[in-house]
């Protein structure tokens, strides 16, 4: 027998969806505060660590706008 979600049970690409979107509106309220140059490298490196796979998602995400662009 398959094990069938709940309805109220976010899905696991919902939840991973969340995670990035967490991630990339930390990212960009940390460099729109201007913290000092540097600053955000040390976000992101913490990021990556608490959050392997949000970070990839968003790598590619990035790296897919950027492709597209030119």
């Amino acid at each position: 027998m398959t094990d069938i979600p709940s309805p109220d049970e976010p899905s696991t690409f919902a939840s991973a969806n969340e995670s990035v979107r967490d991630v990339a509106r930390g990212v960009r309220q940390a460099l729109d505060d201007g913290q000092p140059p540097g600053q955000w490298k040390v976000i992101v490196s913490d990021l990556v660590r608490e959050a392997p796979l949000s970070s990839l998602g968003i790598a590619f995400l990035l790296g897919y706008v950027i492709a597209r662009r030119r």
